[in-house]
């Protein structure tokens, strides 16, 4: 595997296998989280994503699963050691923050495998208003990400999300390829966060490294649907970043050649521009911080295809 591409996607996976399209059960996402965790693209692994309405369910299978594990006597010291969790807030706010305090306190006073904790919510927000109302209600100890519509004009939802030090979160995909934001509106909402100093994480329809162009959506002429590639928008991102202008950057995200992204030992370039390794290490700490995936085979078997890892 090339070092750069080890840095560009280095725990850089949420895996969000309760979602769909995959939309399993909480034994069977615990049971693939568990392995993924242990297995050799743990490198890769991200957060495991959870609501706050299923942590009570999420606590009954993790220990049913250990029980398993130790019953087979695998590893029971080792597997699993330490899990990250994202907890998505699908209720009221301040009772969803006492349900992950909570949590947290419960595990902390247990010395079990695995260790589990959650150190990062996901808001879904629609004004500046909510974004203050909400900051007031978090704790420093939890990264949250307040998802926001890519659409339209996001600079004053996006300068709420920097005063109350948060990070946002994109939606690039869903359910149908609908839902799929347009590659210049991506490009507009990562020039955004990049202005006003905002880190964000992107999830929905990112299973695939390079972008997609599919029919065109009669109701929309001249619009045809996509599906985004995670290669795509980490490398749009991390090139904007490095100050590639949004004009150049639209070329990078709608890129489908696997061939214009020569990834090496120190770095990957596009057409003549060059992106270091560091320059990635810092730009996966200080602006894209992870890509949500119902899938994490799929993003590790793509990877593969095109001999990247």
């Amino acid at each position: 595997m090339k070092l750069s591409v080890h840095t560009l996607l280095n725990g850089a996976v949420d895996y969000a296998g309760l979602f769909p399209p995959a939309g399993l059960d909480m034994a069977s996402a615990v049971r693939n989280y568990s392995r993924y965790v242990s297995g050799e693209d743990a490198w890769a692994l991200g957060r495991f994503v959870v609501p706050v309405s299923r942590l009570e369910e999420f606590n009954f299978h993790v220990q049913a699963h250990a029980l398993e594990e130790r019953t087979r006597a695998r590893n029971a010291e080792g597997r699993g050691e330490s899990w990250s969790l994202s907890a998505l807030s699908d209720g009221d706010l301040g009772p969803d923050l006492d349900r992950v305090k909570q949590f947290n306190r419960w595990h902390g006073e247990r010395d079990e495998r695995p260790r589990v904790n959650i150190d990062a919510i996901e808001v879904k927000v629609a004004s500046k208003e909510a974004i203050s109302a909400a900051r007031k209600l978090l704790s420093d100890s939890l990264r949250v990400f307040f998802e926001v519509p890519v659409e339209g004009e996001p600079d004053a939802l996006l300068s709420a999300i920097a005063a109350a030090r948060g990070a946002a979160k994109v939606r690039t995909g869903g359910a149908s390829h609908e839902m799929a934001p347009t590659a210049q509106a991506l490009v507009g909402f990562f020039d955004a966060c990049l202005r006003h100093g905002v880190r964000f994480k992107a999830t929905g329809g990112l299973h695939h490294p390079l972008c997609k162009a599919l029919a065109t959506d009669p109701g929309a002429p001249g619009r045809p649907h996509v599906t985004h590639g995670f290669l795509n928008v980490l490398l749009t991102a991390a090139f904007l970043y490095d100050g590639m202008s949004p004009e150049e950057a639209l070329a990078v995200a709608t890129e489908q050649s696997a061939g214009e992204f020569p990834f090496d030992d120190v770095g990957v370039e596009w057409k003549g521009h060059r992106l270091t390794a560091e320059a990635m290490s810092v730009i996966r700490r200080d602006f894209a911080v992870s890509f949500g995936s119902s899938s994490f085979e799929e993003p590790m078997a793509g990877l593969r295809r095109l001999k990247l890892c």
